[in-house]
């Protein structure tokens, strides 16, 4: 995904990024800065995600990042706080890059315990919503 704002996001498998394509619909300068994109996968492989904020971005001095995901437009996000040393601000702006990579989750069970999943790549489905959607058009 292109940086926006002085943060960048990827995909990663393997310890790799992967190769990314722009969707055909993305706004050139949506408001929000909000991009969609595409990456080659194979059902079940498991993958993260990386966020990078790059020196510049301006952290107003709070003691850590925060970011919020959301994967395949699925109502529940995840999140996570990424800490940084004060050696890496100066004057409320990062001074060298900060990463986070996410990959995994936990949850509780139906019986109450916590349980850790992989975030892995499902098989590619058209949904019926789309199907309409298509038709409609």
């Amino acid at each position: 995904m292109p940086q926006v704002d002085l943060v960048d996001v990827r995909i990663v498998v393997d310890g790799q990024p992967l190769q990314e394509y722009p969707s055909p619909e993305n706004v050139a300068a949506a408001d929000d800065g909000a991009s969609l994109h595409f990456v080659e996968a194979v059902a079940g492989q498991e993958f993260s995600v990386k966020v990078t904020w790059l020196a510049g971005f301006e952290t107003h001095e709070a003691p850590y990042l925060y970011y919020d995901l959301e994967l395949d437009d699925r109502e529940k996000g995840w999140y996570d706080a990424c800490t940084y040393k004060k050696t890496q601000v100066h004057g409320g702006s990062l001074v060298q890059e900060v990463s986070s990579e996410l990959g995994e989750s936990m949850y509780k069970d139906h019986q109450g315990q916590w349980k850790v999943f992989f975030f892995s790549f499902g098989a590619l489905d058209i949904s019926e919503r789309l199907v309409l959607m298509k038709s409609r058009e």
